[in-house]
């Protein structure tokens, strides 16, 4: 069966090299694509900000 397409749109932007290293060593750590460990990083960033604003 193949995979659900997630939709998605195609982003370019620099990051600082530390947190480029951390991405990278995560990736060979856990096998976790850098797409996915960016995804959520960001989603936790998000609900932080939301939950900080309601309160």
């Amino acid at each position: 069966m193949a995979r659900k397409i997630k939709d998605s749109v195609p982003m370019a932007f620099r990051l600082r090299s530390d947190l480029a290293k951390k991405i990278d060593a995560l990736n060979e750590k856990t096998g976790l694509p850098k797409t996915v460990i960016v995804e959520k990083a960001l989603e936790k960033y998000f609900e932080n900000l939301e939950g900080e604003n309601h309160e």
